[in-house]
């Protein structure tokens, strides 16, 4: 490593960027690393079947421009949702 290299014992907190904190949550955790769905939790299993609606209506979105345009605004309004009510 190239501190240990250079001696560096400590480093200012503000040159330290957030993602490499391990308090840090890992979007990538709902994803599926077993094919048992009896070993996945409630969160993940609602994390892969929203995934896969999404990832059908990206392929059916994708065969046109006024079809895509409805899929970009699907996101904007459930964001709303979510956060502003």
């Amino acid at each position: 490593m190239v501190l240990s290299d250079e001696r560096v014992d400590k480093v200012d907190l503000r040159y330290v960027l957030e993602r490499w904190s391990k308090n840090v949550k890992r979007n990538h955790t709902n994803i599926r690393s077993s094919y048992d769905e009896s070993v996945l939790d409630e969160t993940t299993q609602r994390y892969n079947g929203e995934l896969s609606r999404c990832f059908e209506a990206c392929q059916v979105g994708a065969a046109s421009n006024g079809r895509i345009a409805i899929v970009h605004r699907g996101p904007d309004r459930i964001f709303n949702q979510l956060f502003f009510n």
